[in-house]
């Protein structure tokens, strides 16, 4: 008997795109879906287009009253998911037909499954045929929670994952940051995710995206310092350090994945904060395989002193 996949699918004025990932989700080979939208309060043509596909095709869609941002807006649509399989889906990618019929052939005893994906620009030409490949990226078979707690590895918009996580999924905490890092976390904490090296969606990189997953790495030292004095400004460590903080107290997670979260928590409190010691630096290094794991080996011992030397880099 087929499992009903459904696929939770966020919007905001994404008119100029929707119907080109909606035709391809329609146009899967695994029939057994229900299509759920969340609209953030979208004042484009959006609502518009949802509605025709609404009367063509299994679909329902819900409009919030007002702007919730990304994260909630994606709570919305998975928390309105009645199906077995739960896949994440992004307004502006395009899937490749056979998506959904691979992960869920694949996906086995996994809480989870990614995949890589194919790169696209605004105009649908191809920009890399990895997603994986061109931002060094890499999957990890071990130590997976620890690696997601740092640095996720799970595109969200490939992903397919069972929808009994939903019972720690929701609701999300406060102070989240990624919705997909969230989901990675959770599924990683109670069994192994699965990866598929096969690319089966065309990911949208256009410069607006809500992260920069799509962007290589850039080895020019002049930026890298830009970067890591841009990266206090807007307060990331921060931002990172409350959100851990929130998650190290969830009953969800054993004593030693909270031992990891707090780990993290530490780290990025004393970042946040312009602190330098040698136990800061001691816990820097002692995770640098997690913090610098898109890094080369030796970057990976080099800069866990550049790290602990940003406030002076600040004010260069």
């Amino acid at each position: 008997m087929k499992k009903l996949v459904s696929v939770a699918l966020a919007t905001y004025n994404g008119d100029k795109y929707i119907s080109k990932q909606l035709d391809s989700i329609f146009l899967q080979t695994y029939k057994d879906i229900e299509v759920v939208i969340s609209d953030d309060a979208s004042t484009d043509n959006t609502i518009e287009i949802l509605e025709r596909y609404k009367k063509k095709y299994n679909l329902r869609y819900s409009v919030n009253s007002q702007r919730l941002g990304f994260v909630k807006n994606f709570e919305n649509a998975i928390q309105n998911c009645k199906g077995n399989y739960i896949a994440l889906c992004d307004q502006d990618d395009i899937w490749l037909p056979e998506k959904l019929e691979v992960l869920i052939n694949t996906i086995g005893d996994s809480p989870l499954i990614c995949s890589d994906a194919i790169i696209i620009d605004e105009n649908d030409n191809i920009i890399s045929e990895s997603l994986f490949t061109s931002s060094k990226m890499k999957f990890y078979e071990n130590d997976q929670f620890r690696h997601i707690v740092f640095s996720n590895f799970v595109v969200g918009a490939t992903c397919l994952f069972n929808a009994k996580l939903c019972e720690y999924l929701l609701p999300f905490p406060d102070k989240l940051l990624y919705h997909d890092w969230w989901i990675a976390l959770v599924a990683s904490s109670k069994s192994k995710i699965k990866y598929l090296s096969k690319p089966l969606i065309k990911y949208r990189f256009h410069g607006y995206n809500q992260t920069n997953t799509g962007q290589k790495f850039d080895k020019s030292i002049i930026k890298k310092i830009n970067s890591v004095k841009k990266t206090l400004d807007d307060g990331s460590f921060q931002k990172k350090y409350k959100s851990l903080s929130k998650l190290k107290e969830l009953n969800i997670f054993n004593h030693e994945q909270k031992t990891i979260l707090n780990e993290a928590c530490l780290i990025y409190r004393d970042l946040a904060n312009g602190r330098f010691s040698l136990n800061i630096l001691k816990r820097i290094f002692e995770n640098r395989n997690y913090l610098f794991c898109k890094r080369s080996p030796l970057q990976r011992i080099i800069l866990p002193l550049g790290y602990i030397l940003m406030p002076i880099l600040k004010k260069i």
